[in-house]
Order: structure tokens, then sequence, then C-alpha cells
């Protein structure tokens, strides 16, 4: 399991559709389509790197690298007793 998948676990308990991480910045949440900042530490580079690139394929790996910046969708298993 990724470490990102705790997290996420907390985003989809905090009912958020999205996930954002930038460095200089806590763990953000997108919740009704508000921006909210998790009370946690900034993120360094370092630690944004470790993080998404445990998620990606090669491919991805290297547009993130060439671009700096990534979109993409990532899902984990639903968590149970938390969806109607």
């Amino acid at each position: 399991m990724a470490e990102l998948d705790r997290i996420l676990q907390e985003a989809i308990r905090a009912r958020a559709s999205d996930l954002h991480l930038a460095p200089g910045e806590p763990f953000i949440l997108r919740q009704c389509g508000r921006l909210v900042k998790i009370e946690s530490p900034a993120l360094t580079r370092e630690r944004c790197e470790q993080l998404i690139y445990e998620l990606l394929d090669t491919e991805q790996k290297d547009t993130l690298t060439k671009k700096l910046q990534l979109d993409f969708a990532y899902e984990i298993r639903p968590l149970h007793g938390n969806f109607p």
C-alpha cells in the first residue's frame, strides 16, 4: 500500500473530492468546491516527490520531471461503511 493511501483515506472520510500536494503548503483538500488546508507541516519538494513518485509509472514520472506538473487520477479501494 502506498503511503499516500492513508492520507487519501482521511480525505475520503472528510468527503473531499481531491487532494492537492504542493511544496511549501500543507496537504490541501477540495471540499464542496473549496480548497481547505489541513493542519499539517508544509510539504517539502522532496516529500511531495516521495509521496507522488510511488504512485506513478515511468511515463508519468518523465512528464512530471519535464513539465514540473502532472494532473492524474489515482483510485484507492473504498472504505467499508463510509458509502451509501
